[in-house]
């Protein structure tokens, strides 16, 4: 996600020094007129569900995170016993790629996503305009598709292509679409 602001970075860098950016391809990026800029920890209670939906199989619809569950960043194991429970109870499956994990290991590496998430918006306000054409693959899992194209298009003022992929967001970038998409465009660029 935080890649492809990264790489759009990077791209805008290398045509303001004269370089010429043949492709630039982003999957499924963050985008950063979407979050709140003043998004804190106090939002995970929105933002649990939101990332247990991206890494499932399955979840159940509207779930919400119980009231008197503590933030996990002053104490992670109400909310390990929470996702337990709904592992238990078979209410949210995670997607391959996450099965082995442990309602721990999910709560911890919600935390630490969450914080890369408040990292982001307090150092990247919007992304920098390029002239080069970029290639856009979003996630078919991905809530804000939307209004994420309509932002990126916003910010880059470059002529975008965009493409949904039936995956979600953990299993993008090794959908054969994607990768087939990539070859093909590589290939017509070597030419």
């Amino acid at each position: 996600s935080l890649g492809g602001a990264l790489v759009t970075m990077i791209a805008a860098r290398l045509e303001e020094i004269g370089e010429t950016i043949s492709f630039l391809g982003l999957v499924d990026t963050y985008v950063p007129a979407l979050e709140n800029m003043t998004a804190s920890q106090a939002d995970w209670r929105i933002q649990y569900p939101r990332f247990l939906k991206n890494i499932s199989s399955k979840m159940i619809a509207c779930w919400k995170v119980p009231d008197e569950v503590c933030d996990p960043f002053d104490l992670e194991e109400p909310l390990i016993q929470v996702t337990a429970g709904l592992l238990e109870e078979k209410q949210w499956c995670p997607s391959s790629g996450y099965e082995d994990l442990s309602a721990s290991d999910i709560v911890r590496l919600f935390v630490a996503n969450q914080s890369a998430r408040i990292a982001r918006i307090s150092s990247i306000v919007s992304l920098p305009a390029l002239r080069c054409q970029t290639f856009c693959w979003w996630a078919d899992s991905r809530f804000d598709k939307e209004r994420a194209i309509k932002a990126l298009s916003e910010q880059l003022k470059c002529a975008l292509s965009h493409k949904h992929l039936f995956v979600d967001h953990s299993q993008i970038i090794v959908s054969q679409e994607l990768l087939m998409d990539v070859e093909k465009l590589l290939n017509q660029e070597s030419k």
